[in-house]
């Protein structure tokens, strides 16, 4: 049986983002890589169960980038959900591309990250009255069954029952229930506010997509004493707190 995790409130009705968590959380210490990697497959199953629930059908070859800029084109989620939503997309990729890539603290904030959309998402298609849990920080644990974990989430057929359930569901609602999940949803953002780990990230991600270079260990002024280069676009750790 598994321990009980972060995402166990997931448990009972969306099983497959319950297992992706928590699978997550078990090899944050060991394998931080992993841990990138499966919560690129939790934000890209999140984003299935939200068009499943607009009532929004994908094609076979959708891209996760398909569909975070469906959720921004048609205005289901503010802003600041969408960038958590591309950061973990973003850092997936990047770690399904290079082996060695991730780290453990930089998988420890991915995961808290995870973990506000997942509470977004009990409030605004789960249960309205949900009260989430405080996050408590994974604890080193031994090595888990990933094998068996990986049986467990990767059931498509089970997958795709309960997108058809909530693309049933999707079906009934009236225009009201619709505006009240937006109110919900802009009322969450409203209370969040991300910790300064969190925002870093979001902003790392975001300038490097964008080509420059970002590092926060190597291009530090007060670690390292990097200055500006000409030509060259560097995401500075530090500058603003000198300059």
């Amino acid at each position: 049986m598994l321990m009980s995790s972060n995402f166990s409130f997931f448990r009972g009705k969306w099983d497959v983002l319950a297992n992706l968590g928590e699978s997550a959380e078990n090899n944050v210490y060991h394998d931080p890589h992993t841990t990138i990697m499966k919560l690129r497959l939790f934000g890209e199953t999140l984003t299935k169960f939200i068009l499943a629930s607009e009532n929004i059908r994908e094609t076979y070859d959708t891209r996760q980038v398909d569909r975070i800029n469906t959720l921004r084109r048609e205005g289901i989620i503010e802003t600041e959900l969408i960038d958590m939503f591309e950061t973990i997309c973003r850092k997936g990729n990047r770690a399904s591309h290079e082996a060695e890539y991730g780290n453990t603290e930089e998988a420890k904030v991915l995961l808290i990250i995870a973990f506000r959309l997942s509470v977004w998402f009990m409030e605004v298609y789960g249960e309205w009255d949900f009260q989430a849990p405080e996050y408590i920080e994974p604890t080193e644990r031994e090595m888990v069954d990933v094998e068996k974990l990986i049986k467990e989430y990767d059931e498509k057929r089970k997958l795709e029952e309960q997108l058809k359930q909530a693309r049933e569901k999707a079906e009934q609602e009236t225009g009201q229930e619709k505006k009240e999940r937006r109110k919900k949803s802009k009322l969450f953002v409203q209370r969040h506010q991300l910790t300064e780990a969190e925002t870093r990230i979001i902003i790392d991600e975001k300038l490097s997509s964008a080509g420059w270079d970002v590092d926060t260990e190597k291009l530090n002024y007060h670690k390292n004493g990097t200055l500006p280069e000409k030509n060259r676009n560097m995401a500075i750790a530090e500058w603003n707190d000198w300059n």
